[in-house]
């Protein structure tokens, strides 16, 4: 599963060499990879929703709806990315001739040390988020919509039968 996430990933830390600036460990590399997008979120969420209370009449509701649209966009395109990631960062330790446990994606963490606890803990609230929360949020967000993604649904095949019904008294 981590191999196919890994092919469909938007990997914005790897468009970004993290390397070029210092070293940073597995754990540093997910805080980087996840705050921004969250923070973003809770920025936009706060600009939306201040907007649409502070003017008058109000932000409309379709306007509402666009931005968290794009907003859920946004998570479903960095979704497969951020879900690698985690999935890596919690894959088992390898092991070395001295007995040495270090971690499969960072060899500077130790996965007896308080960083690799840091770092499994953080990763488990992640999954929550991304793998989890993500799709969940998804399907909320569709189930509360149901009804005009129908309305639009059953439009769509109205106007094709009538398109057809056209093309059939051209012809």
């Amino acid at each position: 599963l981590v191999d196919i996430l890994g092919q469909l990933a938007l990997d914005l830390n790897g468009m970004i060499p993290l390397g070029c600036f210092g070293t940073y460990s597995a754990l540093q590399a997910l805080l980087v990879g996840t705050l921004p997008l969250v923070c973003v979120t809770g920025a936009a969420v706060a600009v939306v929703e201040g907007v649409h209370r502070v003017t008058a009449a109000g932000m409309s509701k379709a306007r509402r709806e666009l931005c968290y649209s794009g907003l859920v966009f946004i998570w479903l395109i960095l979704f497969p990315g951020i879900s690698n990631k985690v999935f890596k960062a919690m894959q088992a330790c390898d092991v070395f001739d001295e007995g040495q446990e270090f971690m499969f994606v960072d060899y500077s963490t130790d996965c007896h040390s308080a960083q690799y606890d840091a770092t499994m803990a953080y990763s488990w609230f992640v999954v929550f988020i991304f793998p989890l929360g993500v799709p969940a949020l998804t399907l909320l967000l569709l189930a509360w919509q149901r009804v005009p993604v129908q309305t639009y649904q059953e439009l769509q095949v109205h106007m094709r039968a009538a398109l057809q019904c056209i093309h059939a008294i051209k012809d």
